[in-house]
């Protein structure tokens, strides 16, 4: 008698290799980051930022409690913009996260100015600057309708690569020409002493307040004693370097004879202003 084979179910076919490996992969993945203790990610509770019903959507944090509260426009980015890394622990290193503003940020100025940046910037916008406080820790503060002006008008140079490159000359007829050219009275003194008759809010009227540093005509014997700049003292009002000191009649009655009586063997005595000031000034 032929016995008979007994009766199989249909075969299953058997899982490829692959799928087999990625499945034992991905299971030891998720066992892995499941079981990592949270004390070897970051010191911070989980539910500080994500929630129950899904750990990619995150809750707003309150950075205000740490070290670099998020204002203006970084109140709006997100977060792994920031909190950067390759790893779970890495992104999660929050007190390694730098804040500073060229690790975010190109340095048009190619660190010229430091690394404080809201000395003129704000978080509001880039270009919303407090830079006109800011100058004022430099070598020249503006003052008056300096303070007026765009950076662009004494900073030549300006260009969104680099910023600052030239450092504008500091003498006053570098930016007021105009003023300058053609003014015969402002010789010899328009490179050293504008601030005796000008100041940073009005360049006119002039003001002569610190002209005591040269010749004191707010204190001694000349105070009060004049009406204006160029009726007794400078008379040629093309030349301010030209001045009298009453010899031309306006101030002092002086007389030559007697005035040559009086310096009689006085050395380098001569009837002229110049010299008057040379021993009187």
């Amino acid at each position: 008698m032929i016995k008979k084979s007994p009766r199989r179910g249909p075969q299953r076919a058997r899982p490829s290799p692959i799928k087999v490996r990625f499945g034992l992969l991905s299971g030891v993945v998720f066992l892995i980051v499941m079981g990592l203790s949270r004390e070897l990610v970051t010191d911070r509770p989980c539910d500080d930022c994500h929630e129950e019903q899904g750990w990619h959507t995150l809750l707003p944090f309150d950075h205000s409690a740490g070290s670099f509260a998020l204002k203006g426009q970084h109140q709006h980015v997100d977060c792994s913009l920031c909190h950067t890394g390759s790893t779970l622990a890495e992104k999660h290193a929050f007190k390694e996260t730098s804040s500073r503003c060229a690790d975010c940020h190109f340095d048009p100025h190619s660190d010229r100015f430091g690394f404080d940046c809201d000395r003129c910037h704000t978080t509001n916008d880039w270009l919303d600057m407090n830079w006109r406080d800011a100058h004022d820790n430099t070598f020249f503060p503006l003052l008056g309708v300096h303070k007026l002006l765009e950076c662009s008008e004494c900073h030549l140079t300006i260009n969104s690569e680099d910023v600052g490159l030239d450092r504008p000359d500091f003498a006053c007829e570098s930016c007021h020409a105009d003023q300058f050219d053609g003014v015969d009275a402002h010789d010899p003194y328009s490179t050293r002493y504008c601030e005796m008759c000008h100041n940073p809010f009005a360049w006119a009227p002039a003001q002569v307040e610190l002209h005591d540093i040269i010749f004191r005509i707010y204190s001694g014997a000349h105070n009060n004693r004049w009406t204006d700049c160029t009726t007794e003292c400078h008379i040629n009002e093309n030349n301010y370097a030209d001045f009298s000191c009453g010899l031309n009649g306006a101030c002092h009655e002086h007389d030559q004879n007697k005035m040559d009586s009086e310096h009689n063997g006085k050395s380098g005595y001569a009837y002229e202003s110049n010299r008057c000031y040379s021993c009187h000034g």
